[in-house]
C-alpha cells in the first residue's frame, strides 16, 4: 500500500511545482522526498563513498529482488505486486 500513497504523493505535489512553477531548493527536495540526502558539496565525495559501501555490503540479492519489487509495483496493480512481493519475500 505504501508504495500506491507514495505515487499518489509524488503526482499532488510535482503538479503542484509544474501548475505554479514554485522552484523548490535542497532542504524542500529532501522534505518532500525528491532526493533522498542533502549534503554540502565540499562533503558530497564522502558522502556518496559513504553510501557505497553501506549499500556493496548489504544483501545483494535482496536488495536486487527489493529494487525490482519496487519497479514493477510502479507499472501493475495492487494484487500483482504484492504477488510479485510475497515471491521476493519467499526467496529471501
Amino acid at each position: 500500500m505504501a508504495c500506491f500513497f507514495s505515487r499518489l504523493v509524488v503526482v499532488a505535489k510535482s503538479n503542484e511545482c509544474i501548475f505554479t512553477g514554485d522552484i523548490i531548493d535542497a532542504r524542500e527536495a529532501e522534505r518532500i522526498g525528491l532526493v533522498n540526502k542533502v549534503v554540502p558539496p565540499d562533503k558530497l565525495d564522502i558522502a556518496s563513498i559513504e553510501l557505497a559501501r553501506r549499500l556493496s555490503s548489504g544483501p545483494a540479492k535482496a536488495i536486487g529482488l527489493a529494487k525490482k519489487v519496487i519497479n514493477k509495483s510502479l507499472l501493475t496493480d495492487l494484487e500483482t505486486s504484492l504477488d510479485y512481493a510475497l515471491q521476493a519475500l519467499t526467496i529471501c
